[in-house]
């Protein structure tokens, strides 16, 4: 296992052709994985999307609603407990990494919220437009709309679930054999950018639909289960090799993922909070921060229980990096 660093150190790189349409170049030709964990073999079926809520990561499993579904591991990736929400899983993500953890099913408009770690109420039902059965549901970067694609297609919603309209990604399916399920009904958002991936490769598209660059990221899984995994979280871009294999970070410089971040010297829950970051973990705070100096040498403060469990978390900390 990696662990993710400040910075990451390109070799090799050389400039990419940028993509027709393209104002600038946004990627470089390629990238490693900067952060790798391995998945939960113990889940159900097929691997879906994975989110970080600012403490810990999670990942997420469909196939049927039955078994295990969802697993959420600390913040270096090690795997902490299975839950069984009873929901077969399309996408899981949070607002700007950060609790609460959201999850849409399989033939559902209902978007569900997780109120206790793996019990889920409803949140918003998305009403109008085209919401494919398989579908991955994700935020914006900016958390005020709701968006899913299909075959190229995006149907955007606001917060309330109101149908807002669509977006054309002009010439998807062009390459990569990216209009081939199930990589042609998933994707993600980072920076200002929608993101969808297609055998090892990543594509950025803006808000008009044009396809603003591409990238390879090296060694990223092309397996049914990677096709369906594609996620942001963490100011990363995840994807899965297989079943029980390894979860791949890539840093690739949208941004996200930032703030200060703090070892924990002392975590004392409250209420009844049984999952307050341990001590000698990670907390991330949201102060924004271009270098670690930037940030605070200590913190204390009170958080609500991750995973959105009962009771809050009294944290102190000492600061170790930012972003």
């Amino acid at each position: 296992m990696r662990r993710r660093m400040g910075c990451v150190l390109l070799t090799g790189v050389v400039a990419l052709a940028l993509a027709p349409g393209a104002g600038a170049q946004l990627f470089e030709e390629s990238y490693d994985a900067v952060f790798t964990f391995t998945d939960a073999a113990a889940l159900s079926q097929t691997r879906m999307t994975a989110a970080f809520d600012g403490v810990d990561y999670w990942s997420s499993s469909g196939g049927g609603p039955g078994g295990n579904r969802l697993a959420r591991y600390d913040v270096n990736g090690n795997l902490q407990e299975l839950y069984q929400p009873n929901i077969d899983m399309r996408s899981i993500f949070t607002e700007g990494d950060s609790d609460p953890l959201y999850a849409r099913g399989y033939n559902s408009p209902q978007i569900r919220v997780q109120t206790a770690p793996g019990v889920f109420g409803n949140d918003v039902v998305l009403t109008g437009g085209t919401l494919n059965a398989q579908s991955a549901v994700v935020f914006t970067t900016d958390g005020t709309e709701f968006r899913a694609m299909n075959a190229g297609s995006v149907s955007r919603w606001d917060r309330q679930g109101n149908f807002i309209g669509s977006i054309a990604l002009s010439g998807f399916g062009s390459m990569n054999n990216e209009n081939v399920y199930p990589q042609n009904r998933g994707m993600a958002s980072g920076g200002d950018y929608m993101l969808t991936y297609a055998n090892g490769v990543l594509s950025a598209w803006d808000d008009g639909g044009n396809r603003v660059d591409t990238t390879r990221l090296n060694g990223a899984g092309t397996t049914f289960d990677s096709h369906f995994s594609i996620s942001y979280a963490n100011g990363m871009v995840f994807v899965v090799d297989v079943a029980g294999g390894q979860w791949r970070g890539y840093d690739v410089g949208l941004g996200g993922g930032g703030g200060c971040v703090y070892k924990v010297k002392k975590s004392k829950p409250k209420g009844g909070c049984d999952n307050c970051p341990p001590k000698g973990g990670e907390y991330r705070s949201k102060a924004d921060c271009e270098d670690v100096k930037d940030c605070d040498k200590k913190v204390k403060t009170t958080i609500a229980c991750p995973g959105g469990g009962n009771g809050t978390c009294k944290i102190k900390g000492k600061r170790s990096s930012c972003g």
